[in-house]
């Protein structure tokens, strides 16, 4: 059932209805019967586990991992291009950030009509970047991302900026910070350019994209679409080529998302593989942090300096296996998939709009062309993860953020206030139910994982939502683009397995993206399956409109 999009003054007039009864009543059957939680809470007993106070990743454990095939690496034109541009005096970190700044200054945003950043630390950025040049002359870069300019999604610490995570309020309830996040600090260390942080939608609440508090970038390839979120700045800071890699964080898709909006790689790795000290949404059990990138090697160097050992300060990432996954990771992009056994995720693929699902089934006939063994599965209760989901993500909100909403909600855009409302009227016992449920799937996946080594599924429903200049700066609610554009990714983040995107085609000049889900703690099949669409030329979509990498 199509809902009409609600912006502007009808939005906030429906807002204010929903407060009181019975138009509350009304919003709350509307919510449940939009992502099936009626269905949800009315499912038999074997669908509910005993509940998991901590939904610790469970290890599916295939016996079916596949044999390294020896092949050369895809490097992109990422990070490795970078780096050896580094290598060889053809660019250089200082050059780069010069190159940067012009290009925020003046608004050399391509298509995507506003600045990915919402604020710049280009003095910092410049003294690391000429400590950066030093060390690339002496021949002693730090890491991958020494001299590699990172953009810092705005949830996360970065020493000496504010934080707004999406309004206009936040940074001054909280002033600058004074020390980096966890993995905002590895990346200092490891001498990545933090030349500032990139827009995202009100708390990553939203995964269209939209803000009514900023100007927000549109997608790369049209500024009459949405760009996705919440990570909207981020991947459209990669997308037009001012970074190459940068941090985002998914708690339904909020890397993916925006990922495969604009025609980017990115990865939700497993839960906890990054520690979250830092991050505004650390208490949260379905929130992730990781990179987005133009390839996969970008993912692979992104993830060798942030997530190869544990934080002290963040005990759940001590759930890791022990061992530095960092050689794993690299050999993976030569690995790959001759012999792989590849589930085909039914239940994604039969409700997938056609658009959508072909040129998903198509890349997965390539990667068996390739040597991998297709199957579909069945994952009993899949089809709930997103009722599941947009509750767990909902109420933890709502609790997480109940300080801060009683005492600056007033100035909450009336698309968070509508949605935080409906999931208010959800009570105790129905969240426990889903909880429960969640824990049901966790294990079915992970009983799924023995009989293969990798499932595929569409990452959204849609292409990029349709965005008209005139509602630039307006609170818009747009259910049906909420719904598609989250109808599979929710998966990753209940079960807190590994997840990636990789685009595979366009479909009225907007990328569609290919999600490869993997075994809690297996980012290697995982990353081995997207250099493959990559080594095959899969993923080479045509490039945005505007002046392309700052480094080429």
């Amino acid at each position: 059932m199509s809902t009409p999009r609600l912006s502007g003054s009808l939005l906030r007039i429906v807002r204010a209805l929903i407060q009181r009864e019975p138009f509350k009543s009304i919003a709350s059957r509307r919510l449940r019967a939009t992502y099936g939680m009626e269905q949800l809470f009315e499912l038999p007993a074997e669908a509910r586990e005993f509940f998991d106070a901590e939904p610790r990743p469970i290890v599916g454990d295939s016996t079916h991992r596949w044999e390294h095939a020896g092949h050369e690496p895809p490097s992109g034109d990422g990070t490795r291009a970078l780096q050896q541009a580094y290598k060889s005096g053809e660019a250089d970190p200082v050059a780069i950030v010069r190159q940067l700044r012009t290009r925020v200054d003046d608004r050399e945003v391509g298509a995507t009509r506003h600045s990915p950043f919402v604020i710049a630390d280009w003095t910092g950025a410049k003294e690391a970047a000429a400590a950066s040049r030093k060390r690339w002359a002496d021949g002693e870069p730090k890491s991958p991302l020494d001299g590699i300019p990172v953009p810092i999604k705005d949830h996360h610490r970065q020493k000496g900026l504010p934080t707004s995570c999406g309004t206009p309020y936040f940074q001054d309830y909280t002033g600058p910070a004074e020390v980096d996040s966890e993995v905002v600090g590895r990346l200092r260390e490891a001498g990545a350019l933090l030349v500032g942080k990139t827009h995202t939608t009100e708390w990553g609440l939203q995964p269209t994209g939209f803000n009514a508090h900023f100007p927000m970038p549109r997608n790369a390839y049209s500024r009459d679409h949405a760009a996705g979120g919440s990570s909207t700045g981020t991947a459209t800071a990669i997308a037009t080529g001012m970074a190459p890699v940068g941090l985002g964080s998914d708690g339904g898709g909020s890397i993916r998302i925006p990922a495969a909006l604009n025609g980017l790689f990115g990865i939700k790795p497993t839960y906890q593989r990054l520690s979250r000290e830092g991050d505004y949404w650390k208490q949260g059990t379905v929130s992730h942090n990781g990179p987005l990138g133009r390839s996969t090697a970008d993912l692979v160097d992104f993830l060798s300096v942030t997530g190869a050992t544990p934080d002290s300060n963040d005990l759940a990432t001590q759930l890791a296996p022990e061992g530095d996954p960092t050689e794993q990771w690299r050999k993976a992009l030569g690995r790959g998939v001759d012999g792989a056994q590849i589930g085909l995720w039914s239940w994604a693929f039969d409700v997938a709009e056609p658009e959508i699902a072909e040129p998903c089934r198509q890349a997965a006939r390539d990667l068996e062309d390739a040597g991998a063994e297709l199957v579909d599965v069945e994952i009993p209760w899949s089809g709930y993860h997103q009722a599941i989901g947009t509750l767990t993500i909902g109420i933890e909100a709502v609790g997480l953020l109940h300080e801060v909403f009683e005492q600056l909600g007033e100035h909450t855009g009336d698309d968070v206030r509508l949605m935080l409302t409906g999931l208010s009227t959800v009570t105790a016992g129905e969240y426990m139910l889903a909880r429960r449920t969640r824990a049901t799937l966790r294990r079915t996946l992970a009983r799924t994982f023995e009989d293969v080594d990798l499932i595929l599924a569409p990452t959204t429903n849609m292409t990029a939502p349709h965005f008209p200049a005139v509602d630039d700066g307006r609170a818009i609610f747009d259910e049906d683009a909420i719904r598609e554009l989250c109808r599979f990714t929710f998966m990753g983040n209940i079960t807190g397995v590994p997840t990636g995107t990789a685009p595979v085609s366009m479909v009225d000049d907007l990328p569609v993206g290919l999600q490869i889900i993997g075994d809690a703690w297996d980012e290697a099949s995982v990353f081995a399956a997207m250099a493959q669409l990559e080594r095959l030329g899969i993923t080479d979509l045509p490039a945005p409109p505007g002046p392309g990498p700052a480094w080429a």
